[in-house]
């Protein structure tokens, strides 16, 4: 199999994408809106995902104190693997504040991948068509500390507006590699994506103020 690569600068900067006027609206995932009801989280979920009521699991998170509505498909499009998607409804609020998808690479056959790997591209050019502002935006930027050999995570592409709306997609692991002779970049890095185990996809209402428990320190 060819290895699938993406080719990023040593220096691991942000590849900016052009701004428009207005940032993108981030509203929710499909039918399911921030600041909807739990009741009204699982309806969109049932419609949106083909699920079952039943087939949606509750959870508290003990010290965020955030609630998690979750549910498995077996495969999950645009990717066209197997996925969880998670509703998180914030603390305070009790509303949707936050929505996941995680797609799972395990046991895909070559063509499966290479199928999902259309996907990643298919929706990182659906997100950067959106009207994001000036510096809203970053491509194919690897975190962590990036060298030749390190195992690290890919954000494939990440857009948060001026009203802290925010959608993220990233893949794990990618492993740091040197390019290609070939290769037009200076002394260029690439991240071969050949063993990813995991796409995600996270839209945000407030990235920079998540709904969840904090200890209060204030005047110490």
């Amino acid at each position: 199999m060819k290895k699938q690569t993406l080719f990023i600068a040593a220096a691991m900067g942000f590849l900016m994408i052009g701004s428009v006027a207005q940032a993108a609206d981030v509203k929710g995932f499909r039918s399911a809106r921030f600041g909807a009801s739990e009741k009204a989280v699982i309806d969109a979920a049932v419609t949106d995902l083909g699920v079952k009521s039943a087939d949606i699991q509750r959870a508290k998170d003990s010290v965020t104190k955030v609630t998690t509505l979750t549910t498995k498909l077996k495969s999950f499009a645009p990717l066209n693997l197997p996925a969880l998607v998670t509703y998180v409804l914030g603390y305070k609020c009790n509303c949707l504040t936050q929505v996941g998808i995680l797609w799972d690479f395990t046991g895909a056959t070559e063509e499966q991948r290479k199928t999902a790997i259309v996907g990643v591209t298919a929706l990182v050019n659906r997100f950067a068509g959106e009207e994001w502002g000036k510096d809203e935006t970053v491509m194919n930027r690897v975190t962590g500390d990036v060298k030749e050999g390190s195992t690290n995570v890919v954000v494939f592409f990440r857009g948060q507006n001026k009203d802290g709306g925010a959608i993220t997609m990233a893949g794990a692991p990618v492993k740091m590699m040197k390019a290609s002779k070939d290769s037009k970049k200076d002394d260029p890095l690439s991240a071969n994506i050949d063993d990813l185990k995991t796409v995600s996809v996270s839209y945000e209402k407030d990235a920079a103020n998540p709904d969840i428990f904090r200890v209060d320190v204030t005047g110490f």
